[in-house]
C-alpha cells in the first residue's frame, strides 16, 4: 500500500475536459478524479455517428496530455481514470508512468495514516440493462474486479470517486434518470468513511448519508486534510 505523510492541503481536480486548470500553489498533494481531455468529437462519433474514431481518439488522448502536462510539479499527484478516459486507458497509464504521476485506480492508500480508497469510473449491470444492454457482460467484469478490492477492506476513511453515489448529484440533464453508483453506496452504508468525494456529474454540491459527508467537485476546489 502506497502511504503518504505531512499531506495538509489537497487540490482536487475533475472534470475538466481539455480546460487547462488553475493550480493552488498551497497544495501538498494533487488528486486527480478523471475526464482530463476533449471528448467532444467521441461523443459525436458515438451518438451522432459523426467523425471517425480514430480522430476522436487522438484528440481525446492529445488534449489530456496537454492539461495533465500543466500540474507536473514535485509535489505528489494521484490520479484515477473518468469514464471517458478508460477509451484512452493505455495512452494515459504510460503517460503517468512517465511523468510521476501515481496511478491509484481501484487502490487503498494511505495519507497521514487515513485509509483513503480510490476508484475509477466503472459500468454497472443495473445501469446498463436499462441503457446500454450491449455493455451487460464488460459491466459484470468490472463489477467482479470491484467487489474483490472490497473483499480485501476493513476500514475506508475516505473514498475517492469518479462517479457519485447512487441518488445523489446524478440526476441527467436530459431525461432525469438516475447514473450514481449502487456500489459505491453500498461502500459508503458499510464502511461509513468520513468523506467522499466524487465528480462526473458536472456540478458541484455536498450531502450527506448518515455519518459521511459527499461533497461532489466540477473543476477543481482545496481540501483541508
Amino acid at each position: 500500500m502506497n502511504q503518504f505523510k505531512n499531506i495538509t492541503n489537497i487540490q482536487i481536480i475533475s472534470d475538466l475536459h481539455g480546460e487547462i486548470p488553475f493550480v493552488d500553489d498551497s497544495a501538498d498533494m494533487i488528486i486527480l478524479l478523471g475526464d482530463y481531455g476533449n471528448a467532444s468529437l467521441l461523443r459525436d462519433f458515438i451518438l451522432n455517428n459523426k467523425g471517425t474514431e480514430n480522430d476522436a481518439i487522438e484528440v481525446l488522448l492529445e488534449s489530456s496530455k496537454k492539461v495533465l502536462s500543466t500540474l507536473l510539479t514535485k509535489k505528489p499527484c494521484l490520479a484515477i481514470l473518468g469514464n471517458a478516459d478508460l477509451n484512452i486507458k493505455e495512452g494515459l497509464l504510460n503517460f503517468f508512468k512517465k511523468n510521476n504521476i501515481e496511478y491509484v485506480g481501484n487502490k487503498l492508500v494511505k495519507i497521514n495514516g487515513l485509509n483513503v480508497l480510490f476508484l475509477d469510473f466503472f459500468m454497472e449491470r443495473w445501469w446498463c440493462e436499462k441503457n446500454r444492454p450491449e455493455k451487460i457482460n464488460k459491466a459484470v467484469k468490472m463489477e467482479i474486479e470491484i467487489n474483490e478490492l472490497l473483499n480485501k477492506l476493513k476500514k475506508v476513511d475516505l473514498v475517492f470517486s469518479h462517479t457519485p453515489p447512487y441518488g445523489f448529484f446524478d440526476k441527467s440533464i436530459h431525461n432525469k434518470s438516475r447514473f450514481g453508483s449502487k456500489i459505491l453506496l453500498k461502500i459508503i452504508k458499510n464502511y461509513q468513511p468520513l468523506i467522499c468525494f466524487s465528480g462526473h456529474s458536472h456540478k458541484m454540491g455536498a450531502s450527506r448519508i448518515n455519518k459521511t459527508v459527499l461533497i461532489n467537485i466540477y473543476k477543481t476546489m482545496l481540501f483541508k486534510i
